[in-house]
Parts: C-alpha cells; structure tokens; sequence
C-alpha cells in the first residue's frame, strides 16, 4: 500500500471512531459485502471490504451502495473474489461436458498438483470412479481421444472406461 493510501486509511478509520454512527455503518455495510462476497463463493475480511471505494464512500455518506459497482470492485480488488469466480467458470463448463478450462488450468501441474487440484475444484460427480460401460463405437472413440491427453490423465479417463488395468 502506498504511503497516501496508508494516511487516507488512517484518517478513515480516525473519522469512524469518533462517531456512533459512522461505526454503525461500516459495521452493516461491510457486513453487506462480506455476504456479497460469500454468494461469489469467497471469504473475505473486514479489512478487504473496507478497502473497496464503495464500501467507504457507503460508510461516510448514508450507507447505501451499488451492489453491481461493488461486485466488479470485488472482482478487480480482492483477489478471493476472482478466485472464486474462475472455480465457479470451471465448475460450469464441467458440469457442461467442457474440459478446456480444465485442461489449461492442471497443463503445468505436476500429477499431484492436478490430482489435488481436481479434488478441490472439481464436482463430486464429475469425480465418479465407476467403470462406464461403452458400445464398441465409443470404445473406439475414447481410445482415439486418449491420444492427445497427457500420460497421467490418459490412465485416469483410459480407467474411468473400463480400459486401463
């Protein structure tokens, strides 16, 4: 944080403590957006909500606030947010039968890594461990699919299956 940044927190937080109500309102508003946080599937704290312009400007003027304004600062602010909402895009488009997103996300893991990072990111249901069974047509296609994934992946799918040992 830039030494301006520092003094303009200070004086902030030093208006606050001086008036009931202003305490009040950081304490509903950052509440707000804790919560808004939470629905994005992130944690934040009190000290990241009130790093938000919107946040402070709702706590020194009458503690109202945009919920569209303070979502993009959220987004471009709180780097939990942008988490949150690049595991949610990813859980989409697995849940959709899309693996690009997927695939360039664990592309420069090491096997653990990706095999961690799946067990955090991914839906259970994604994650089912049961042999399916496939015409002979899918069977082939499978197989020809497998070619372009990598090793470690190629015998997880080439399981899932039914192919691999």
């Amino acid at each position: 944080m830039s030494d301006q940044t520092e003094t303009q927190h200070a004086n902030f937080y030093e208006l606050v403590n001086e008036s009931p109500v202003l305490q009040a309102q950081m304490e509903s508003v950052t509440e707000a957006a804790i919560h808004a946080a939470r629905e994005q599937g992130a944690d934040i704290s009190v000290s990241d909500a009130i790093s938000l312009p919107s946040v402070r400007l709702a706590i020194m003027t009458d503690g109202s606030y945009d919920k569209e304004i303070l979502d993009r600062e959220m987004l471009n602010h709180l780097p939990a947010v942008r988490a949150a909402k690049r595991q949610a895009a990813l859980r989409a488009e697995v849940s959709e039968g899309k693996t690009d997103g997927v695939m360039a996300q664990i592309a420069n893991l090491t096997p653990a890594q990706a095999m961690e990072w799946s067990r955090k990111n991914l839906p259970e249901e994604r994650r089912d461990t049961t042999p399916q069974h496939l015409t002979a047509e899918e069977e082939a296609r499978v197989i020809r699919s497998l070619a372009d994934l990598p090793p470690a992946v190629r015998m997880t799918v080439a399981r899932r299956f039914g192919l691999g040992v």
